[in-house]
């Protein structure tokens, strides 16, 4: 799991935590974890990380509809997406998308996976936004069909459309997710241990094959955000209520999920193949799958309210308006 911190406050970006790899930006790399948070200027307004790299929005001010993305941290693999030279990026650099992109100020969300990144730009929320994405791809999870590396930003659309709109994004570890403008749930990458569902009609026979371009989830058009996880997702519709599926070796579906997803060495893997509801409350509004587990289950209920499955009780020490783990 990540070990460092980053946080927006009152568009001020604040960096704590490890640095061995350039992970705080700032210019340089230290083997001594920094445990202040450390401001690296104002004007920033969304940040997200993944294991070893970051990635953040920077406005031009007041008034200015020109919003930039920089990032920073570990290059491997083209998570960074600027290219394969040299191995760390310790101070922000701005991404510019290849010669598809007109310009490189009009970017408006971000979503960092382990090791691949994804971004919305060049659009607007009535209408919906390009989806471009770039970095590890073993899988297919950064979704241009192919399971190469990409070492800068490629866009992604779905089969017949090639000017496919999207309005919300979540990079996992080896999966992807998004919300199309029209409101249908779309999901590429590994579908090992559930992570895409069984909807494009395929086994979880481990390792055996991965989606590498998007797929759409069933034919609802009420999903509203998205969250991937290590080895499940979360989603949300707009009547409030939320949904999982994947993986539930920890209870981080946040409730009983019986279907058999893999058995290794005699070790019956258990979770979900299909979205389920988390219980019947209809009033969530934000949902953030860690790159772990986001529930957990504990003779004390381990940070949650009580004993069993119950959800994680997160605690934020300042009013940050976005944070990366």
């Amino acid at each position: 799991m990540p070990k460092r911190l980053l946080g927006v406050k009152d568009n001020e970006l604040f960096t704590w935590g490890k640095n061995d790899r350039g992970q705080l930006a700032g210019g340089s790399t230290s083997t001594a974890p920094n445990g202040v948070p450390t401001s690296r200027g104002t004007g920033w307004t969304k940040v997200s990380a993944g294991d070893e790299h970051a990635l953040a929005l920077k406005s031009g001010g007041t008034g200015s509809t020109n919003v930039q993305l920089f990032v920073w941290g570990a290059k491997g693999a083209g998570r960074l997406g600027i290219g394969s030279l040299s191995v760390f990026q310790e101070a922000e650099f701005q991404v510019t998308p290849g010669r598809e992109a007109s310009n490189s100020n009009d970017w408006a969300e971000i979503s960092a996976g382990s090791v691949h990144s994804m971004g919305l730009r060049n659009g607007n929320e009535a209408a919906g936004f390009e989806l471009w994405a770039w970095g590890f791809n073993a899988s297919g999870h950064v979704g241009n069909s192919t399971s190469n590396k990409q070492f800068s930003p490629v866009r992604i659309n779905t089969a017949g459309a090639a000017n496919t709109k999207w309005k919300t994004i979540a990079g996992g570890t080896e999966h992807s997710l998004a919300i199309r403008s029209d409101g249908s749930l779309w999901a590429w990458g590994s579908y090992e241990y559930g992570r895409l569902t069984t909807d494009w009609g395929g086994s979880f026979a481990p390792r055996s094959g991965n989606r590498t371009a998007p797929f759409r989830i069933g034919t609802d058009t009420d999903w509203k955000a998205v969250s991937a996880g290590t080895n499940h997702s979360l989603a949300l519709k707009s009547d409030g209520t939320l949904w999982a599926w994947g993986l539930n070796d920890s209870g981080q579906l946040g409730y009983t999920a019986t279907d058999t997803l893999r058995t290794l060495r005699g070790v019956t893997f258990r979770g979900r193949k299909t979205p389920g509801q988390v219980g019947t409350d209809s009033d969530w509004d934000k949902i953030y799958a860690v790159l772990t587990t986001v529930w957990r289950s504990g003779p004390t209920g381990l940070f949650g309210l009580g004993g069993g499955i119950l959800p994680v009780s997160w605690v934020l020490v300042r009013p940050w308006t976005g944070l990366g783990n």
